[in-house]
């Protein structure tokens, strides 16, 4: 699944591509996705949700697999930075716990979709289309 890990940048970064924020935060490899994750808002969630639901209609998989998936570039450049820069990502082990809440975000918008999807289908079912 492609896409997940797509959307999920796309839901974190594209705030920040949106509306520069005030203060930016320099990073080694990726400052977009720093400042994406230093300024989270109101807009990464409810986006973060909408990826999710959209992951849910297209893909049949658990709702937590496509959280998880949806997240992963995000800890993956927290570890090329770090190699990069030892210094950075001091509080990393809470950096992947606050993923982990990202993911789970999705993961509701997924279970949300799952839940429509059956709803639709099941009175198909019944009539025997």
């Amino acid at each position: 699944m492609v896409i997940a890990p797509l959307l999920g940048l796309m839901a974190m970064i594209l705030p920040v591509i949106v509306e520069r924020p005030a203060r930016w935060h320099d990073s080694p490899l990726f400052p977009m996705i720093r400042n994406a994750v230093e300024h989270v808002g109101p807009w990464q969630l409810v986006l973060l949700f909408l990826a999710g639901v959209v992951l849910g209609f297209l893909s049949n998989r658990r709702a937590l697999q496509l959280g998880l998936f949806s997240i992963l570039l995000l800890p993956l450049a927290a570890i090329a930075e770090m190699f990069a820069d030892p210094t950075s990502h001091n509080l990393w082990p809470f950096e992947f716990v606050i993923y982990g809440f990202y993911g789970l975000v999705v993961a509701a918008g997924a279970a949300l979709a799952h839940r429509v999807r059956r709803r639709r289908a099941r009175p198909e079912a019944a009539r025997g289309v």
